[in-house]
């Protein structure tokens, strides 16, 4: 008998009856204290302009062309009257682009312009600084960038799940997750992965995994929890490779070392490279953007994702604590990437953003400037806001929330504009 193991299970038994006993006080959600409605949100043509950088002329002019000759689609005014302001839908956003021959993205991607998907990470070696609100703003916001019109995977990196709740449908049950595609591919050569053959194999698999977010241009590829095992997975893998004793025969010393890192280069290459050619590649055909929001830990798995990515937003907050953590992360991400990351790394932007920032106590705003005056970061702050929990408790993107005047909706929503205009021209799009 193991006496020891005896204790530990009676001491996690009463643990767990205690714990049954805990009888919470429910607490008030944000959303029921300001009683926000959810609402689809409408643009004046003055708005509709300034996106698609044409003058507000230009829109009025598309609108009268629409109506006069479209009998099938007819955009209406806020009132009967002939001198009232147009309301417009996202879908009148839509024809009003396409009546003014606007190209999307994609349509200008067919027409041999060179503009390639891009995988932005969201990534902080620490939790609690908005990497899931961050991920899942800019995703919500490309939305209703009328002018590019991205097509946008939202890849949810993190095991908790926590992206899953901006989709209407819950996550399909499939015999593969994006853990058993990786795994399942450790040790498929690289040039086999790539080959036309086994990309449609991984996307057909990866579009089996993806449920539609509430949005229609976002695509949600959920992680599922079985992907928290991955990294056991993963070291599983490292320890099957070696040298053959029989090959080390008659080896110098030096050379015998050698073999052995070569081995360990080997694997390593093999194994780094698997989420950028099993998930990556297939989903780029599909997509203008894949935003991957990661889990807080900064290890392996964080450096395959940042092998895949072009771009890397570092989200952090002007806490004392969280910037320690920051300053941290950058060492942690070079020592593992030096021993690490292969050579042939696409991840070649860096940015920070102030996330969470308050005004009060000063410290926190005066800590977000130095970092802003120091590193690469985004010129916007985004404030800390009550409005961004009212849209998670509610399950809908914030730009769905009513905006009354003098609420948290529209200073949030102007933050995240200037955010997402910096953003667009970081990505080369515009």
């Amino acid at each position: 008998m193991n006496f020891k193991l005896d204790q530990l299970k009676m001491l996690l038994a009463n643990l767990i009856t205690s714990a049954e006993k805990i009888k919470a006080k429910k607490t008030q959600l944000i959303s029921d204290k300001h009683n926000i409605s959810v609402v689809k949100p409408t643009f004046k043509t003055k708005e509709l302009a300034k996106i698609l950088d044409v003058d507000e002329s230009a829109v009025l002019s598309a609108i009268k062309e629409i109506n006069d000759n479209n009998p099938d689609f007819t955009i209406e005014r806020s009132s009967p009257y002939n001198k009232a302001p147009y309301v417009l839908t996202y879908e009148d956003c839509l024809e009003i682009t396409k009546e003014l021959g606007i190209l999307s993205l994609q349509q200008r991607r067919e027409k041999g312009e060179e503009i390639e998907c891009k995988v932005i990470s969201v990534h902080n070696g620490k939790g609690g600084v908005g990497k899931s609100t961050t991920s899942a703003t800019a995703a919500t916001h490309s939305h209703f960038d009328f002018k590019n019109r991205p097509k946008t995977c939202l890849l949810d990196g993190d095991p908790q799940g926590t992206l899953s709740h901006l989709s209407d449908e819950e996550i399909r049950s499939s015999e593969d997750t994006i853990t058993t595609i990786m795994a399942d591919n450790f040790h498929v050569p690289r040039d086999v992965r790539l080959s036309n053959e086994k990309q449609s194999e991984y996307r057909a698999k990866l579009e089996k995994l993806m449920i539609p977010h509430k949005l229609g241009s976002i695509t949600i590829l959920p992680s599922l929890s079985v992907d928290k095992f991955f990294v056991v997975q993963y070291c599983e893998a490292f320890t099957k490779y070696g040298v053959p004793e029989a090959t080390l025969e008659g080896l110098t010393e030096e050379a015998q070392s050698q073999a052995h890192q070569d081995s360990l280069d080997k694997v390593r290459n093999q194994i780094m490279t698997v989420f950028k050619d099993c998930i990556i590649e297939p989903l780029k055909p599909l997509f203008d953007q894949i935003i991957v929001d990661t889990n807080p830990d900064t290890n392996l798995t964080t450096l395959m994702y940042l092998y895949a990515s072009t771009h890397l937003i570092v989200p952090v907050t002007g806490r004392s604590a969280d910037i320690d953590a920051y300053k941290s992360f950058f060492t942690v991400l070079e020592m593992l990437s030096e021993n690490m990351m292969p050579d042939d790394c696409g991840l070649f932007e860096v940015r920070s953003l102030i996330t969470l920032n308050r005004r009060q106590p000063k410290e926190i705003d005066d800590n977000a400037n130095k970092i802003m005056m120091n590193m690469n970061c985004f010129s916007a702050k985004i404030q800390y806001s009550t409005a961004y929990e009212t849209a998670s408790e509610k399950g809908v993107p914030i730009h769905w929330l009513e905006r009354k005047r003098g609420g948290a909706v529209s200073p949030a929503l102007e933050q995240i504009t200037k955010f997402y205009d910096e953003y667009k021209l970081w990505l080369g799009w515009e």
